[in-house]
C-alpha cells in the first residue's frame, strides 16, 4: 500500500470519528431538558501500578464537554483524585466519554470513545443519597473515571457516603508518541517508560507481585451475599458501613434504621473489602467499632464453590460478651472460617466513655428534615 493510500485511510478514520462525536452531540442537544446539576469530574487508578491519564472528557447532554483532570496522582482503585469543578451554575449530565491514557508497566497506550447510560446517571442524581452525619439527603456530586493496565475503563458516581458503578468499557491500544504526551519534553521513549528509575517503589512491587491483568474485572464479580451478626447482649447496630472491591460503597444501616436508599439490598454485589459495624450499648452513650478487612482471594475461592449463582451466602460476624470474635461464611449448609487481611479491629468508645456518635445521634433526633 502506498503512502497516499495510507494517508487517505487515516483521514477517513478521523472524519468518521468526528462524525460519530458530532452525531452524539446533536442527538444530545435535541433531547436535552435544560436541567443542570452541580457535579465534578475526577479520575482514578490503582495506585500500585503507574498510569497517566493523558486526555479525557465527558460529552454532555447539551452538546458541551467537561474535561477530566489528568496527571500522575494515584490512590486506591475507585478513589477520585484531582477534581474539575466546571461551571458554578451547574452542568448538564454526560452522555459520552472519551479517554486516552498510558500504562507504564505495559509500555502501552489506550484510548476510546464510549456512550454513557444517561438514564441510570439521572436516576441516581435525582434519587440522591443520605448523609451519614445528619441523616439529610446528600446529592451525587462526583463522576469518576477509572483506568487500568489492560485498558479497562470503569465509571462510578459518588455521593461521598455512597458510590455506584454505572459502566465498564474496554479501551483499545493506540499509538501515542512521547512528543504528543509531553510536547515540551525531549526525553526518549525508553526514558519515558523507565519506571525503575522514575518510580522505583512501584517497579519493585510489580517485579515481586507481577502485573495482574484482569484483576479489576475479577473485582467486579458479584455474589448473592449478606452480612449477618450476633452481638453481646444489650447491643445493637447504630451504623453499618460497607466498601467493596469494585470500589462501590454503601451504608446499609444508619441511625439504627435500614437505609431506604441502599441500592444493594437483596441484590448480588461485589465482595467486601471491609465492613464496619458501629454498635451501641442500649440507652447509653457507649459506641464501639468492629472492623473487618477481607482477603479477596479467600472470599472469592469460597463463594465460587456455590452450586447456584442465586445461592444466598451469609458472611457472619459473632461478637461475644467479652468482645472476642468469630468470622465465617455460611453457604449451602457449610461453614468456612475467615482469616481476612489483618486481625479484626475492635475500638471501644474510641478510648472515651462517650463517643462522638452519641452527640451526632442526639442532633439527628432534633433534625426535622432527616431523610430516614
Amino acid at each position: 500500500m502506498n503512502i497516499g493510500a495510507i494517508v487517505r485511510i487515516f483521514l477517513l478514520v478521523l472524519i468518521f470519528s468526528s462524525c460519530i462525536k458530532n452525531k452524539q452531540s446533536r442527538e444530545s442537544e435535541s433531547t436535552f431538558s435544560g436541567e443542570l446539576y452541580e457535579w465534578y469530574a475526577q479520575e482514578s487508578w490503582d495506585g500500585r501500578f503507574p498510569m497517566y491519564f493523558h486526555q479525557g472528557y465527558y460529552i454532555l447532554e447539551d452538546g458541551s464537554t467537561k474535561y477530566i483532570p489528568n496527571g500522575y496522582s494515584a490512590g486506591d482503585w475507585g478513589q477520585g483524585l484531582a477534581t474539575h469543578i466546571g461551571n458554578q451554575d451547574g452542568s448538564a449530565l454526560p452522555v459520552g466519554l472519551s479517554v486516552k491514557f498510558v500504562s507504564f508497566a505495559e509500555k502501552k497506550c489506550y484510548g476510546g470513545e464510549f456512550e454513557l447510560p444517561i438514564d441510570t446517571i439521572k436516576k441516581y442524581f435525582e434519587k440522591r443519597d443520605i448523609d451519614e452525619g445528619n441523616g439529610e439527603y446528600y446529592p451525587y456530586r462526583y463522576i469518576i473515571t477509572g483506568i487500568t493496565p489492560g485498558g479497562t475503563v470503569v465509571v462510578w458516581i459518588d455521593a461521598l457516603f455512597g458510590q455506584i458503578e454505572i459502566a465498564r468499557f474496554q479501551a483499545k491500544e493506540i499509538d501515542l508518541s512521547v512528543k504528543e504526551i509531553w510536547p515540551s519534553s525531549d526525553i526518549s521513549e525508553e526514558e519515558f517508560y523507565n519506571i525503575e528509575r522514575s518510580d522505583p517503589d512501584k517497579y519493585e512491587y510489580i517485579k515481586k507481585h507481577g502485573l495482574p491483568l484482569g484483576i479489576w474485572d475479577k473485582y467486579r464479580s458479584r455474589f448473592n451475599w449478606e452480612l449477618q451478626w450476633e452481638l453481646p447482649k444489650g447491643y445493637e447496630v447504630y451504623q453499618y458501613k460497607l466498601a467493596m472491591y469494585n470500589a462501590e460503597k454503601v451504608n446499609p444501616i444508619l441511625f439504627f434504621k435500614e437505609n431506604p436508599y441502599d441500592s444493594f439490598k437483596g441484590k448480588s454485589k461485589a465482595l467486601p473489602i471491609f465492613t464496619t459495624l458501629i454498635i451501641n450499648k442500649k440507652d447509653t452513650p457507649e459506641f464501639n467499632y468492629v472492623v473487618m478487612r477481607y482477603d479477596f482471594e479467600e472470599l472469592y475461592a469460597i463463594m465460587s464453590k456455590a452450586l447456584n449463582k442465586d445461592t444466598l451466602i451469609s458472611v457472619h460476624i459473632k461478637v461475644d460478651d467479652n468482645f472476642s470474635t468469630k468470622w465465617y461464611v455460611e453457604m449451602e449448609g457449610k461453614e468456612y472460617p475467615l482469616k481476612g487481611r489483618e486481625p479484626v479491629i475492635i475500638r471501644i468508645g474510641e478510648g472515651t466513655e462517650q463517643d462522638g456518635n452519641w452527640q451526632t445521634y442526639q442532633d439527628y433526633l432534633k433534625n426535622p428534615n432527616k431523610a430516614i
